[in-house]
C-alpha cells in the first residue's frame, strides 16, 4: 500500500474535525454531549485547561466540546492558551482560527499570519487564519470617524 493513503486518510479525518463543531457519528455525539453538559458547569479556566491534549487523538469530543463552550463564553482571558493549541497544530486549529478572528484577538494577530503563511499546514487551516487577519484587521481599521458637528 502506498504511504499516501494512510496520510491523506488522517488529513481528511483532521479537517473533518477542524470543521464540524460537534461530531455526526453517534456514539462520539453522546460522547461530546455528556461532555459540553459536564463542563458547563466548571469556570473557564478549568474549561480552557480541556482543550488541550497530548496529541490528536487524546478524548477529542472533550477538546471540541470545551472549545465550542469557551467560544459561547467569549472569554478573551482565554486567548494564550487558545494560542498555544493552534501554535502546537491541533486538529482544533481551524476551530480556534475561528474563535480568534471572532473575538476580534488582537494579540493573535502574529500567530495568525504565521499560520497563514505556513504551506506545511492544511488548507482550510490556512484560509481560515486568513479569513481570521482579515476580520481582525478591518475592525480596527474600520472604526467609525468622529462626526462633526454642524453649525
Amino acid at each position: 500500500m502506498n504511504s499516501l493513503g494512510p496520510r491523506a486518510f488522517l488529513l481528511l479525518f483532521v479537517c473533518g474535525w477542524a470543521a464540524a463543531a460537534a461530531p455526526e457519528n453517534p456514539e462520539a455525539r453522546k460522547v461530546y454531549d455528556h461532555n459540553y453538559k459536564w463542563l458547563s458547569q466548571f469556570p473557564t479556566n478549568f474549561i480552557v485547561t480541556n482543550v488541550r491534549g497530548e496529541n490528536d487523538s487524546q478524548y477529542p469530543e472533550r477538546r471540541q466540546a470545551a472549545l465550542d463552550l469557551l467560544r459561547k463564553q467569549h472569554d478573551i482571558t482565554t486567548v494564550p492558551e487558545l494560542m498555544d493549541e493552534l501554535a502546537r497544530r491541533s486538529f482544533l486549529s481551524g476551530d480556534i482560527c475561528d474563535t480568534l478572528g471572532e473575538w476580534r484577538a488582537k494579540k493573535a494577530l502574529p500567530l495568525l499570519r504565521e499560520v497563514s503563511a505556513d504551506k506545511k499546514r492544511p488548507r482550510a487551516v490556512r484560509h481560515k487564519a486568513a479569513d481570521a487577519v482579515k476580520l481582525i484587521s478591518t475592525s480596527v481599521a474600520e472604526a467609525p470617524a468622529p462626526s462633526r458637528p454642524s453649525y
